[in-house]
């Protein structure tokens, strides 16, 4: 999908892309944000690496998000440097169009389209890869790779803990419950060998 991006913003045409699209899609990445949330964003660079200032306020029928700081939480090809995203942040910020009063999931939607019809020679991207596929994404790094409880994984999402088991619960458990019971199942092995 980067690669794809990439290709957008550098093609000679009048359809190039923005290197701000990109720095855009990488936050969503990097951070774990909805849409929305780019509005308002800022990042900062801390000694222990780059966080995501989150200010926008989202409101529904179970209650309203709370401004947050995320830590940036890369996927491992991104490595630390999370594809120089502090340098092109500085460089080129957010899109404006991602900070007027439009939502800015209509622009990254038109995004993820166009990065579909890309004409460039790469793996293709799955079909129902969305914008919130992203954020999943994000989520199973905190629970699956850095062991976060669920609690902490909510309050970094900007969501209750609650709503984080209904919609990442089974996600989470199904790698932990296979390790689990293939490692009981493998000292069960052992210990009826020994007898």
């Amino acid at each position: 999908m980067r690669a794809r991006l990439q290709h957008l913003i550098t093609r000679p045409s009048k359809r190039n892309q923005p290197p701000s699209k990109l720095v855009a899609l990488d936050c969503l990445v990097v951070f774990g944000l909805r849409p929305q949330e780019l509005q308002g964003l800022q990042l900062e660079r801390t000694p222990g690496g780059l966080v995501a200032k989150v200010s926008r306020i989202k409101r529904s029928a179970r209650g309203a998000t709370k401004p947050r700081t995320v830590p940036a939480v890369p996927p491992t090809a991104a490595g630390p440097s999370c594809w120089d995203l502090w340098e092109r942040w500085q460089e080129h910020g957010l899109p404006p169009s991602t900070q007027g009063p439009i939502d800015p999931g209509h622009t990254m939607t038109n995004l993820m389209a166009e990065l579909r019809r890309a004409d460039v020679i790469t793996a293709e991207l799955p079909a129902d890869l969305r914008l919130y596929g992203l954020r999943h994404a994000f989520a199973l790094r905190l629970g699956i790779e850095l062991q976060l409880s669920v609690r902490e994984s909510a309050e970094l999402m900007g969501h209750s803990p609650q709503t984080h088991l209904a919609v990442y619960g089974r996600r989470l458990d199904g790698p932990r419950l296979q390790a689990k019971v293939q490692e009981l199942v493998a000292k069960t092995m052992v210990k009826t060998a020994g007898k």
